[in-house]
């Protein structure tokens, strides 16, 4: 997967790190740098962020759904993706990160 998202994600709107156990990456997505993030809380533009990969045809999990307290709201430091790698095969890795890249250019509004 880490191979995957060096090829394929805008590392200017999204940076992760390797976990030392388990079947899941958390993307933190750079929303400081999202051209909606002037009108919208973090939470909104991960929100937003969301609905776009889902149109890619992928599924992730925000971050904002794993907060022990919901009434503290996050930063834009706080914020990103939970992705999962379990039972995929090396090709469809590829796949999804190539679509989740395609998803983050869109939302952020750049083009490949």
């Amino acid at each position: 997967m880490n191979d995957a998202f060096k090829k394929h994600l805008p590392s200017d709107f999204c940076d992760w790190v390797l976990p030392a156990t388990g079947m899941f990456i958390y993307v933190k997505i750079k929303v400081a740098k999202h051209p909606l993030i002037a009108s919208k809380t973090p939470a909104e533009v991960l929100a937003t962020i969301f609905d776009k990969v889902i149109e890619h045809g992928l599924v992730t999990s925000p971050s904002t759904v794993f907060k022990a307290d919901t009434t503290v709201a996050e930063t834009v430091d706080e914020v990103a993706l939970r992705c999962s790698f379990s039972y995929l095969e090396v090709e469809e890795m590829d796949e999804g990160a190539r679509r989740f890249g395609a998803a983050l250019r869109e939302s952020f509004g750049v083009s490949a």
